[in-house]
């Protein structure tokens, strides 16, 4: 093995130019080290990017892809809903002893809007199952003749006889009270300690 001691004995020559054939098969010098002249692709027809653009925006809010999805979405948790409602029905159905609570609030965000909910409990199993069967905005004022008529409607929607109810607890508004006490009688209804 032969050692390089000096410069001059290191081959620092430029290669030869790559030669390569012209149309006519003669041989013609290049050099890749030049720069070669890039040239660009066609460019679209402005027409073609304004229908993608126009596509796309059909998935934008308001558009018309946009609204059959939220459709569709709709339709799905709809139907699902449906599904759940007629499932816990039945296991209402099958049970003997239901437990109501019942309580509304006012929005803090929506000031003008009161709502009232209705949780169904029961035990099954020796377990406490719970379901919140209603969560709606009282639309008119809310005195106890028509909290009645909402406690009597949301009975009936999730198909709950009066006699199956063991026990009501609400707060201590006159309103909720009253309502309650006429649906179900006094002995069934509890008052809420946390809220005395």
């Amino acid at each position: 093995m032969k050692l390089i001691e000096s410069e001059s004995e290191l081959n620092l020559e430029e290669p030869e130019p790559a030669t390569a054939m012209d149309l006519e098969g003669q041989s013609t010098s290049t050099s890749f080290a030049k720069e070669q002249p890039i040239t660009s692709t066609p460019k679209r027809s402005k027409s073609g990017i304004e229908a993608s653009f126009a596509k796309i925006l059909e998935y934008s809010s308001g558009g018309t892809k946009n609204n059959q999805i939220i459709k569709a979405i709709a339709e799905m948790v709809c139907l699902n809903m449906k599904r759940k409602k007629a499932l816990i029905i039945k296991n209402l159905g099958s049970v003997n002893n239901l437990c109501l609570t019942i309580d509304e609030w006012k929005d803090l965000q929506m000031k003008s809007y009161i709502y009232m909910g209705v949780t169904v409990q029961y035990i099954e199993n020796f377990e406490i199952t719970s379901f919140n069967i209603s969560c709606d905005p009282l639309s008119e004022r809310h005195t106890g003749e028509y909290l009645l008529i909402i406690i009597k409607n949301i009975c009936k929607e999730w198909q709950i006889p009066d006699e199956k109810v063991v026990s009501v607890t609400t707060d201590n508004a006159p309103n909720i009270v009253k309502a309650v006490e006429i649906v179900f009688g006094r002995a069934k209804h509890i008052r809420c300690l946390n809220q005395q």
